[in-house]
């Protein structure tokens, strides 16, 4: 839990948001050197988190620090291992049965032992699998991390044959003002409002339009899983409430009238302090969702 009036008054400047971000480097850098001491008899990791937790830039931060460290490092999404979708088929887009389990947990095993493998790719906008593989073949100092929201899921991933590290990633952190508490959920929300304005054409009503389906589907596939994390990490970024203030509070504002979430939203953003977006660093995990 932190106060907002903290949050007001202590970041006021490109420094203190460079600090704030450091902090969370320094996190990642705790667990960049377990990966290292297990690099020879582990050189898979698994990371997961619930929707809107920053997953794809802590991978790219991770494998950042690792080639720094000298290994050729790869990051792989498992969204490109999702099944074609069917005409006429309806698909829970929260389900990990979307993801082709089975041919994800080859291509870990064959990785381990350094096999080569043809890594899919999927085309969202018509939900087929392509005819398009990137061959990979995993030598020596050379490092795979695959992100998705259900790689520690089981059913998704079966590791039984095979050691590999394991990452769970999530804004765990609760920002309290007066009475008022804003969740991690709803932290979380603001995330995928803004990244979903800038790089999808959706709407903040949209967006928060699927709120009941994404939460019952992370309740469902995605928490359970977290136990078997070897490391766990907080993604929250003090400083980023400011930041969603000054990007789409207006947007929030503007529907505020007619949506109980966006109303709960506004209420407490409106207590909040806006910012100048540039102070936000350029390799932050925050430029995940503002761009």
């Amino acid at each position: 839990m932190i106060d907002l009036k903290d949050i007001n008054e202590k970041y006021l400047s490109a420094e203190d948001f460079l600090s704030a971000d450091k902090e969370y480097i320094a996190k990642l850098s705790a667990i960049k050197t377990e990966i290292e001491k297990n690099a020879a008899t582990r050189p898979v990791t698994l990371l997961s988190g619930p929707s809107g937790s920053g997953k794809t830039t802590t991978a790219k931060m991770l494998e950042s620090m690792l080639d720094g460290e000298g290994y050729e490092t790869h990051v792989i999404s498992l969204d490109d291992y999702f099944k074609t979708v069917k005409e006429g088929e309806v698909v829970d887009f929260e389900s990990p049965d979307r993801v082709d389990g089975e041919l994800l947990s080859s291509h870990i095993e064959r990785l381990t032992h350094s096999e080569e493998i043809l890594v899919p790719s999927f085309d969202f906008i018509n939900t087929r699998r392509t005819d398009r593989y990137t061959r990979l073949k995993r030598g020596e100092k050379e490092i795979v991390i695959f992100e998705g929201i259900h790689a520690l899921n089981p059913s998704v991933v079966n590791c039984d044959k095979i050691s590999v590290n394991k990452i769970f990633v999530s804004a765990q952190t609760s920002v309290k003002c007066g009475d008022k508490i804003l969740s991690p959920e709803l932290i979380r929300l603001l995330r995928r409002i803004a990244r979903d304005r800038l790089y999808r054409g959706r709407s903040a009503a949209d967006t928060i339009a699927h709120l009941k389906s994404v939460t019952a589907g992370e309740v469902k596939f995605v928490y359970p899983f977290a136990k078997y994390a070897d490391f766990t990490v907080n993604s929250f970024i003090p400083y980023e409430l400011k930041v969603y203030k000054t990007a789409i509070g207006e947007e929030i504002e503007k529907i505020s009238g007619e949506n109980q979430i966006a109303a709960e939203l506004d209420d407490f953003l409106s207590k909040v302090k806006g910012t100048d977006l540039n102070f936000v660093p350029a390799r932050s995990l925050i430029r995940e969702f503002i761009g």
